[in-house]
């Protein structure tokens, strides 16, 4: 930073690294670091659509998911054709409780993108599972095993459970720490920190208690 002090794209990126390195359980310092980065950044180079997007994840981190969501729109207006920003608003809008909104954005990444956006593929891992698609939504979660993503074992769990299948659910549940005494209060805590909306997370609930169910 001493380096290029009024650099839009340095601190766009800096702000994302915090981010990507924080966990969201447990967030320290970095996200109002991460949120006063990318606000710089956005002051110095308003177009940047890498500017938009550090600012969009910063503000959803600190609980702003209208401005997030705003933002996010307002970075794809400035680059229509950017995957990670539309997959990554898609998530964003799915988790506030804005379904079809957010699958939409989810496809179009995938249209924009052939490699796996995995903001998007999670998001249509969740929708399927919402509509009953276990099957679905189980294969699409699985093909984001390499991501060691709360969500992603939520869905994994919550689909396996869903469908009787215990073997495919066992590693998702290992990762979610199910056989915590405080799992359902550290659950709740873990999604809500994610935003989601209560609906969903219930959804999501009841699954993941039939996979622990099978699993006992």
């Amino acid at each position: 930073m001493a380096i290029a002090p009024n650099d839009a794209s340095v601190k766009a990126e800096l702000a994302i690294i915090l981010l990507a390195q924080d966990p969201i359980d447990a967030p320290t310092d970095f996200v109002a670091r991460a949120y006063r980065l990318a606000g710089d950044a956005v002051t110095l180079s308003p177009f940047s659509d890498r500017s938009k997007y550090a600012l969009m994840i910063s503000q959803f981190r600190v609980g702003q998911t209208v401005a997030a969501i705003e933002t996010g729109y307002a970075a794809m207006a400035l680059n229509p054709n950017n995957s990670d920003i539309a997959a990554r608003l898609g998530l964003y809008l799915f988790t506030a409780g804005r379904w079809e909104e957010g699958t939409g954005l989810a496809v179009r990444s995938a249209q924009l993108d052939q490699n796996v956006v995995s903001d998007g593929l999670l998001t249509r891992a969740l929708n399927a599972y919402r509509l009953g698609r276990f099957e679905d939504a189980l294969a699409l979660s699985q093909q984001l095993k390499s991501f060691d993503d709360y969500a992603v074992h939520t869905v994994q769990a919550a689909s396996a459970g869903q469908l009787g299948k215990a073997d495919e659910a066992r590693s998702a549940l290992l990762s979610l720490g199910a056989d915590r005494a405080d799992f359902d209060t550290a659950f709740h805590r873990s999604m809500s920190a994610r935003r989601f909306t209560p609906e969903m997370t219930d959804l999501l609930q009841a699954g993941v208690l039939k996979a622990i169910a099978q699993k006992s």
